[in-house]
């Protein structure tokens, strides 16, 4: 599957994201899922809520979802410190904390 997105500015819409989704259908033909989302019409909250439902659907088949190659990488370089003894772990509530301090 492929999902091809691009920004249209005139449209009745306004600005809104374009997404495309081409996949294998049963014909083994491309069939193509146009989705328009009106970006400058939602709220920040509007648009929270629909990644989150996104995420939400795309965690039901987690092996569908494809890992960039690179991320085995750095697995392997982390797997790598921490076998060496070089890494270091904090507790959660000391890592928000350290986090916060740099941000401030």
């Amino acid at each position: 599957m492929k999902i091809v997105s691009k920004m249209n500015k005139n449209n009745d819409f306004g600005e809104s994201a374009r997404l495309t989704t081409l996949g294998p259908s049963e014909s083994r033909e491309e069939q193509i899922m146009e989705v328009q989302i009106p970006l400058d019409k939602m709220t920040t909250l509007d648009k929270l809520r629909a990644l989150e439902r996104i995420w939400d659907d795309l965690q039901r088949k987690p092996e569908d979802v494809p890992s960039p190659s690179w991320h085995g990488d750095v697995l392997q370089v982390r797997e790598r410190r921490v076998k060496e003894g070089s890494s270091q772990f904090s507790d959660w509530s000391e890592a928000k904390s350290r986090i916060r301090d740099r941000t401030r």
